[in-house]
C-alpha cells in the first residue's frame, strides 16, 4: 500500500459513512411518518442518536399508568429497527433480582422477536426492514402493549420488593414438581 491508497481508502470510507447516515435519516423518517399515521403519541425523533420516542396510550382513558414510551432505533447495516419499551419499573437490588427472574421465565414464553430484557428490564421487539414492515412495526407495538400491560401488575409488586400470589404459587408448583421428580429417581 502506497501513501496514494491512503487518502482514496479514507474518501471510500467516508463516503461509505455519509450514505449510511442518509440512509438512516431516511429511514427514520419513514418510521416517524409511519407511526404518526397509525395515532402513536409525541413522535420525537432525536437525529443525534439517530432513535425515534414515541408514546402509545394502551386504553381511551389517559391515565399516566396506561401510557406506555418506547425507543426506535436502526440497526445500522442489517435492515432490522428495535422497538424498545422504555423503563417502567424504578427497582432495588434484590427487587431486579425478582424482576430478572419473571422475566427470564416470561421469555420462555414469548416469540424470538419480543423478549425482555436483563438489564434493565425492559421488553425489546425486532422488525425487519421489508415489504410491510409499517404494518408489521404497528403490529409488534400493540403485541408489546399487551404483554406490557398484562405484566404491568406483577412487576411493579416485584420492584416494590413484594411477590405477588400468583408467582409464589408458580414457584411452590415448581418446587413439588422437582420434588416428585427427586422421589422417583427421574434425573434432571
Amino acid at each position: 500500500m502506497e501513501n496514494g491508497d491512503i487518502g482514496l481508502l479514507r474518501y471510500c470510507f467516508s463516503a461509505a459513512g455519509q450514505k449510511n447516515q442518509k440512509e438512516t435519516a431516511d429511514w427514520l423518517q419513514k418510521v416517524s411518518d409511519c407511526l404518526q399515521n397509525a395515532g402513536a403519541g409525541k413522535v420525537f425523533m432525536d437525529e443525534k442518536k439517530d432513535e425515534i420516542l414515541f408514546r402509545v396510550n394502551h386504553r381511551k382513558a389517559s391515565e399516566k399508568k396506561d401510557i406506555i414510551e418506547y425507543r426506535v432505533k436502526i440497526i445500522p447495516g442489517s435492515s432490522q429497527l428495535t422497538l424498545v419499551q422504555t423503563n417502567l419499573w424504578e427497582n432495588e437490588a434484590q427487587a431486579k433480582k425478582l424482576m430478572c427472574w419473571y422475566a427470564a421465565k416470561r421469555n420462555e414464553r414469548l416469540t424470538h422477536d419480543i423478549q425482555y430484557s436483563m438489564n434493565p428490564v425492559q421488553l425489546k421487539g425486532k422488525v425487519i426492514l421489508r415489504n410491510g414492515w409499517e404494518t408489521e412495526l404497528i403490529r409488534r407495538t400493540g403485541e408489546m402493549n399487551r404483554i406490557v400491560m398484562n405484566d404491568r401488575e406483577i412487576f411493579e409488586a416485584l420492584s416494590r420488593g413484594k411477590v405477588p400470589d400468583c408467582i409464589q404459587n408458580q414457584v411452590r408448583q415448581e418446587y413439588q414438581e422437582y420434588e416428585r421428580e427427586i422421589r422417583h429417581g427421574v434425573d434432571i
